[in-house]
């Protein structure tokens, strides 16, 4: 199922395992609401596509949970990381909308993640990413003219050295 093209979006979920595990998912998920946290403020992309989903979703889990959007936006979504694997519930009743790059960030060795991205469940993208459009913006002033011309023989480009 795909709800948009475009969208670099990774659902994640801790949990939904305990409390549903001891009972079937269906009668867990009966009557009840699941917390979709969006980690970006109301407006943009992600949380209009996180909203969609939201509408959506509860008709594919079993026993039909309502599923209400909540916007914790902070730190890039790494403060919903954080908060999804340190105090949110872990019984399946909360999961998540993370953007691409944040699981990234703590194999990156960023000390502000203070998360194991191994410990969520990935429960699938919005998009397949084959067929999705890029776009790069280079400056003017750089020296890049094509897409090849990009790619430096020097691990960083040095912006001072630039053209004026």
């Amino acid at each position: 199922m795909r709800f948009s093209r475009g969208v670099s979006a990774v659902v994640f979920a801790l949990g939904l395992a305990g409390a549903a595990r001891a009972q079937g998912v269906e009668q867990f998920y009966k009557g009840r609401t699941v917390q979709l946290v969006i980690p970006t403020s109301p407006g943009g992309n992600y949380d209009l596509n996180s909203r969609l989903v939201s509408r959506h979703l509860g008709r594919f889990i079993p026993g039909n949970p309502n599923v209400v959007p909540q916007n914790v936006p902070g730190a890039g979504g790494m403060l919903v990381a954080q908060r999804l694997a340190n105090t949110m519930e872990r019984d399946g009743s909360v999961i998540a909308i993370l953007e691409r790059g944040t699981p990234q960030l703590a194999y990156e060795g960023d000390s502000n993640a203070k998360y194991d991205p191994l410990k969520f469940n990935w429960l699938g993208s919005l998009s397949s990413y084959s067929d999705d459009a890029y776009l790069v913006l280079v400056m003017a002033r750089h020296p890049a003219r094509d897409r090849k011309s990009t790619r430096l023989n020097s691990s960083h480009t040095d912006i001072s050295r630039m053209p004026s």
